[in-house]
């Protein structure tokens, strides 16, 4: 009979909500207006790009002599 009286006691505090999560604060309030912010840098949305237009072909055997090995020079 204790054991059931100690079990009644257990089973509800097992089945209770756990507590809320700390919590991290990592800087100021994001809710606090009189916070002051950085000023904005504008940046282009076209820096970094690369021009990939269609260009007329390249001799080939003048780029083939350019990364060809030294004469007299074996692999």
């Amino acid at each position: 009979m204790r054991v059931f009286h100690i079990l009644a006691l257990l089973v509800p505090a097992g089945c209770a909500a756990p507590p809320p999560p700390p919590t991290i604060v990592g800087g100021p309030d994001p809710a606090d207006a009189t916070i002051g912010v950085g000023a904005p840098e504008p940046r282009s949305v076209m820096a970094g790009t690369v021009d990939y237009r269609v260009v007329e072909p390249k001799d080939w055997r003048s780029l083939n002599d350019r990364v060809a090995p030294a004469a007299g020079r074996s692999r």
